[in-house]
């Protein structure tokens, strides 16, 4: 959204600066008038709210109050606005950003929700910011408006629980790659340095790295002396021995994207002896944070570097998701699993897939991503189904668990944002 109250000419090619706030705004516009008093005032973002990051303990909002008052402040100074967000929305597939920080956690991944508390909502409902802003401006208007009829908001439904039914293990879907989405590389690789798409490497998704055939001596020890970015889960013989995520402080320990370069992980007697698989499975998190992957660094068993991998792109496109085959019943779940429900419906409406009782993973409809789920990390507990990705009939939900399954899909009509 954007409003325009003053008018400078402003000559080809000149630079204007402009402001990004969410209050302070007098003092602000004050500074911007004075580095350039020639020049039109413009606030590039105004806040109307914020974004989450996992591990935040309660959904980030603003009130409607204290939104009126800075914009009521921006159009008295006078200056020009941009809203942002004016619509909230979400983060598709793999597509969520993040924050870097000087002090742990260093890296904040944002969670697939984008309402930011925004005069829109996430499913472009109507909200108190909204209509206050409607009143706002209107008395700032000097040639009064009619105005159209207010688009009606969408339906939105809670579609039955519905049952897991079939599944597909780390293993399963490696085998329905691509051959181009394999790789043999004697030393690790980051994402970008695959080459596949055409050399342009992997962006988004999860990157398998393999080594079979490897002898495990008793009292055995992992450790990765590069960076990872951004989770690594590592199994071993298709068994997952990485801890259940569920604590902001473990991002310290292995495989975790603030862990030391000296942290190591056990591995137990279990997976002692010759001809073994070591699978480590690493997470990008979203796109704000370098190379992905494992970075700048080797996997190191004991004091001797791995050497020789098989490393695979599982980047879930959307063409990929819809072709898998081979479903297989439902087991007990040793390591990363894709689950698979189907659900049918008469009409389409928008609807809410309800997380909370899963791990942390990635969520599918009709092979379209909408976004990811992490219930110990909250605030968001729900992913936003838009109606258009439905269909009359049966419509195929996957999830791709990393830690722990449910045994079915919940929807609801409303949002859990925290």
């Amino acid at each position: 959204m954007a409003v325009s109250t003053n008018h400078h000419r402003l000559e080809p090619g000149a630079a204007m600066m402009t402001a990004n706030l969410g209050s302070q705004v007098e003092e602000s516009l004050a500074k911007l008038k004075e580095l350039q008093p020639d020049k039109p005032l413009w606030v590039m973002e105004f806040w109307s709210g914020w974004f989450d990051h996992w591990f935040n303990n309660h959904h980030a909002t603003k009130s409607a109050a204290v939104y009126v008052k800075y914009l009521k402040q921006i159009l008295d100074f006078p200056s020009n606005f941009n809203t942002y967000m004016f619509h909230g929305g979400t983060t598709f597939g793999f597509m969520n950003s993040g924050t870097m920080h000087n002090k742990y956690p260093t890296y904040k991944s944002d969670v697939s929700s984008y309402d930011y508390d925004a005069p829109l909502n996430e499913a472009g409902d109507y909200t108190k910011k909204y209509n206050e802003t409607v009143k706002l401006i209107a008395n700032y208007l000097t040639v009064k408006t009619k105005l159209p009829a207010m688009p009606a908001e969408s339906v939105k439904l809670a579609y039955p629980l519905t049952k897991v039914i079939q599944c597909l293990n780390l293993g399963n879907l490696v085998d329905q790659l691509d051959e181009l989405d394999h790789v043999n590389s004697t030393d690790v690789l980051p994402m970008e340095m695959l080459d596949i798409n055409n050399k342009s490497g992997q962006s988004y998704g999860f990157i398998l790295y393999r080594k079979t055939d490897l002898h495990i001596p008793e009292n055995s020890t992992v450790r990765i002396s590069g960076k990872v970015n951004d989770l690594a889960v590592m199994m071993v013989n298709g068994v997952r021995k990485t801890e259940v995520f569920k604590t902001s402080d473990q991002q310290k320990s292995f495989g975790y994207f603030d862990a030391e370069k000296s942290t190591q992980l056990a591995l137990d007697r279990k997976t002692v002896g010759k001809r073994q698989r070591l699978d480590i499975l690493v997470e990008n998190w979203g796109r704000r944070s370098g190379l992905k992957g494992i970075v700048n660094g080797s996997v190191i068993l004991n004091n001797d570097t791995i050497r020789n991998w098989q490393i695979y792109a599982l980047q879930f496109k959307g063409n990929w998701v819809r072709r898998l085959s081979k479903w297989n019943t439902l087991g007990e779940m040793t390591q990363p699993t894709l689950f698979r429900a189907v659900l049918e419906i008469a009409e389409p409406h928008d609807t809410f897939i309800n997380m909370s009782a899963w791990g942390k993973g990635s969520v599918f409809v009709n092979g379209f991503n909408v976004g990811r789920y992490f219930s110990a990390a909250g605030p968001t507990k729900t992913l936003y189904v838009p109606a258009p990705l439905l269909k009359k009939g049966e419509n195929e939900i996957q999830v791709f668990e990393l830690f722990s399954a449910a045994s079915e899909i919940t929807f609801s009509k409303f949002p859990i944002l925290g």
